[in-house]
């Protein structure tokens, strides 16, 4: 009798082991994603309709605001978490299109979007624009980051430009290799034919965070902001 009682609560605990894990894998894949893209809409809405009504943030002295968490401009001022551009990447259309690029790269913006180290450079300006991105969950807007490949285009819509980027070089890092994000990464000087560059970060493996994963690209083109790159119009009028 007594050993019968104890298989009986071996078996509730496994059950509610399994539905406490089901519940937390819902949760984690389901439910954060949804959250984030409401969050994400949300945040893009509000760009767009600030840009409609002219209204926008500008960066004139050619460095993007150090530590000081904000940059100023004469048309506005961006702090942290606020958001100031749009990335477009084709090659992963479903997850990364018209993706709000918010200033930092903390929960809050990675959260509603992708993230821009703070102190790297802006769209289009020499140096780094550097930004991060979720790979898993919260978004995901890097979930298909191993589709990426050498030629890619990337596209930053900003409030009077789209700047166009082709990538170049992927490499594997320890979380502590901050040197990816500088003006000039060192291993890209013989690879990168430009000191405009673009740096994409996420975590890898997908479900982890070992190491990190970048993808590195430089400035190919730019374009008013009337006038949206070809492969831009091309894929939005079939979405």
């Amino acid at each position: 009798m007594q050993h019968s009682k104890a298989l009986h609560w071996v078996r509730i605990l496994a059950v509610a082991g399994m539905l406490g894990l089901v519940g937390v894998t819902l949760h984690q894949q389901v439910w954060t994603n949804y959250a984030s893209h409401v969050r994400a809409t949300k945040v893009r809405e509000h760009l767009i309709n600030q840009w409609e009504r002219g209204h926008a943030a500008a960066h004139t002295s050619g460095h993007a605001g150090g530590t000081s968490g904000s940059w100023q401009g004469s048309a506005g001022r961006v702090s942290e978490s606020d958001a100031f551009a749009l990335l477009y990447i084709p090659r992963l259309v479903e997850h990364v299109w018209a993706t709000p690029v918010l200033e930092g790269v903390n929960p809050p913006e990675l959260d509603s979007g992708v993230g821009h180290y703070l102190g790297t450079a802006l769209p289009g300006q020499q140096g780094n624009f550097a930004v991060a991105g979720h790979r898993a969950t919260y978004g995901e807007p890097f979930a298909y980051f191993d589709r990426l490949k050498r030629g890619d285009r990337v596209y930053v819509r900003t409030f009077d430009q789209w700047f166009v980027y082709v990538l170049d070089k992927d490499l594997m890092v320890k979380p502590r290799d901050v040197w990816v994000i500088d003006p000039r990464p060192g291993q890209l000087a013989r690879t990168v034919p430009s000191d405009h560059l673009i740096s994409l970060v996420t975590c890898d493996p997908r479900w982890g965070s070992a190491r990190r994963w970048v993808w590195w690209g430089h400035l190919v083109a730019t374009h008013p902001k009337d006038e949206p790159p070809l492969e831009v119009r091309k894929l939005q009028a079939v979405k």
